[in-house]
């Protein structure tokens, strides 16, 4: 696995999983507090919803952190996978540009998201910027922690250990 992730330009794994934890620890605690819907009779988090409920109070700048990871996401988010022509291809999506900065980083996030689970990162060779999918991955995690500090029960959730 190490080998993977290092030709994946990943060198810290822990950063990898936290990202992956956090998103699906952040969905679980969205569907607890009741932002969710149905796709088909399938129960997701509706991130939208929680969105527009926190957008006025996320606060861009609040730390350098956070104000860096908001800067670089927002200048450079990741792309999602299309076809183009028949072949697979990369793409800014509409989404990444478009509502509340809250709700654009969200879209980057899931975006980022998506293509480390579905392998969307390679479509015929290696993408020439590996070194951003560490970027992604940490500022993502960083947007996502002060997401889920906007909503004392969406936190509490997030951080309930079972007994």
């Amino acid at each position: 696995m190490k080998k993977l992730l290092n030709k994946l330009k990943i060198p810290n794994e822990e950063k990898l999983l936290e990202f992956l934890v956090t998103y699906s620890r952040f969905e679980y605690s969205l569907k607890r507090t009741g932002y969710i819907k149905s796709t088909n009779g399938n129960a997701e988090a509706n991130w939208e919803s929680f969105i527009s409920q926190i957008k006025d109070k996320f606060i861009p700048n609040n730390t350098d952190s956070l104000a860096k990871a908001v800067d670089y996401l927002l200048k450079f988010p990741a792309q999602q996978q299309i076809i183009k022509d028949g072949r697979l291809d990369f793409s800014e999506h509409s989404s990444t540009k478009e509502g509340s900065i809250a709700l654009r980083l969200f879209h980057c996030i899931r975006i980022t998201r998506n293509n480390l689970f579905h392998g969307g990162k390679f479509p015929y060779k290696p993408a020439p910027e590996l070194a951003r999918n560490s970027k992604l991955i940490e500022y993502s995690i960083i947007v996502l922690k002060e997401f889920v500090q906007l909503d004392p029960e969406v936190n509490e959730f997030f951080w309930e250990i079972e007994k």
